[in-house]
């Protein structure tokens, strides 16, 4: 498999007590996950380009986690603390949170979105506390939908490309202008900037690095491959991902979260702080890799491979006749999108549950490839399988994936450390919190996680 090569000897080894205060329900998350569900049924249906999958979905999770946090307390604010005026009920909450931010989101859904709130709130008796953790949820909404409404995201630009070597330029077949080239200066969530993260330039086409990249993705991604073996091949269309059929890679990681949820029986709480770091991850994680691709204008493998003959290297050779076996997305190649976004969701969740080892099955998802399960005994495993995906299907170098997922690692571990923290409890109190944390919730010490790589074959080594 491709990996992040040059990463980290391990994941950070980070073991996340959730301490719940007195009278805090350990019910299942059921409502943060079926609102996630609804999510992610609304932006398939939009055909929402991932980086704002990203952007709505982390403005939604934000919000319902502010708003059940505001009354459980145990951890520090996202962006907002509303105010708490009485009882309240906490699924009234994060229903309404999550219902006042999609209707102004996606405001042709408002009437379905509607229903789907009456039908949530019918099974709430107590109506004052019904009343308040509606009026609780849509304040922390409205605080985060004013928050982000002056944060780019509608900013609208005209790219072509170049015909310069090397450089990006619309691919067939429809020959698409460049994908929102304006996203890089988005408002990020966490992170300061996306320049912070920028990476280095992609190799210089006359490099052996760069020759040996082209070359592995010619042989492995070609449309008519003989060497990419049937695994591989469906390795590249259970990540294919396209918006339209699915909710783009961030939709596909909100899934496996989803599975992760109910496997690991996370309490609502839980699931809250969660849905939340995971998507503001995601959302900053977009924002850096399309400030990437805008920047360096890297072009794609069809083309590097059509137009060999003009990148002055002699360790590559032109074929007019190359396809690849997936369509290319219309926007720049480096870094890769798939790497950073997997990375990313694959750190932020194995930080959340103080392991990267947590063996789990998922589908594609959104009837793409129907009855097909695979399996992986990590979260890491996963991200990697995702990152090789791209280069099987013909439009990723391999070293675009590795430096996608060694930026989605970083911005995962910025947010992790700066988002959400436990509210310090005193040490006595704390000893026997995280004492029965320990019974209760039966969290495995993290093991270190050895580096996966992929060699020039294309093989996991």
């Amino acid at each position: 498999m491709l990996a992040m090569a040059n990463r980290r000897n391990a994941f950070i080894a980070v073991l996340s007590f959730v301490i719940a205060s007195c009278g805090v329900s350990t019910v299942r998350a059921d409502e943060v996950t079926y609102w996630n569900s609804v999510a992610l049924d609304i932006v398939k249906e939009s055909v929402v380009h991932p980086p704002k999958v990203g952007r709505d979905l982390a403005i939604m999770h934000s919000a319902m986690y502010d708003a059940l946090n505001a009354i459980d307390r145990t951890h520090f604010p996202l962006f907002y603390e509303p105010p708490v005026t009485g009882p309240a009920s906490r699924e009234a909450a994060v229903a309404a949170a999550a219902h006042q931010t999609l209707v102004n989101l996606y405001p042709a859904y408002e009437a379905r979105l509607n229903d789907l709130l009456n039908a949530r709130l019918a099974g709430i008796s107590n109506e004052a506390a019904k009343s308040n953790g509606i009026a609780l949820g849509r304040d922390a909404a409205d605080n985060m939908l004013a928050l982000r409404a002056s944060d780019g995201s509608t900013a609208t630009s005209i790219y072509t490309g170049s015909t310069t070597p090397g450089q990006w330029r619309p691919t067939p077949p429809a020959y698409r202008p460049g994908l929102v080239p304006l996203w890089g200066h988005v408002t990020p969530f966490s992170i300061s900037s996306a320049q912070d993260f920028r990476p280095g330039p992609p190799p210089a086409l006359t490099s052996q690095q760069y020759a040996a990249a082209v070359e592995q993705v010619k042989s492995l991604g070609s449309s008519n491959s003989t060497t990419r073996t049937p695994d591989q091949t469906q390795i590249a269309e259970f990540w294919s991902d396209y918006p339209g059929p699915t909710a783009s890679p961030v939709g596909k990681w909100n899934l496996i979260a989803q599975t992760l949820a109910e496997q690991q029986g996370n309490t609502l709480a839980e699931n809250a702080r969660m849905f939340a770091l995971l998507d503001v991850t995601l959302a900053d994680a977009g924002i850096v890799c399309w400030d990437s691709k805008y920047t360096y204008g890297l072009w794609r493998p069809e083309d590097a491979i059509r137009l060999a003959d003009t990148d002055g290297n002699p360790g590559t050779q032109a074929d007019l006749a190359w396809t690849p076996y997936l369509t290319s997305p219309n926007f720049p190649e480096y870094t890769s999108g798939h790497s950073t976004f997997s990375a990313a969701a694959a750190e932020i969740m194995g930080l959340f549950f103080g392991t990267d080892d947590i063996p789990f099955e998922t589908i594609a998802g959104f009837d793409v490839l129907p009855g097909v399960t695979r399996s992986y005994d990590s979260l890491s495993e996963a991200a990697i399988e995702a990152g090789s995906s791209r280069v099987y299907g013909g439009i990723h170098f391999q070293f675009s994936s590795v430096t996608g997922g060694e930026v989605g690692l970083s911005i995962a571990d910025y947010v992790y450390a700066g988002s959400a923290q436990a509210i310090p409890v005193p040490e006595s109190a704390l000893l026997v919190l995280i004492g029965a944390a320990c019974l209760l919730r039966g969290r495995r010490i993290p093991r270190a996680k050895p580096t996966c790589l992929m060699s020039s074959d294309g093989q996991e080594r």
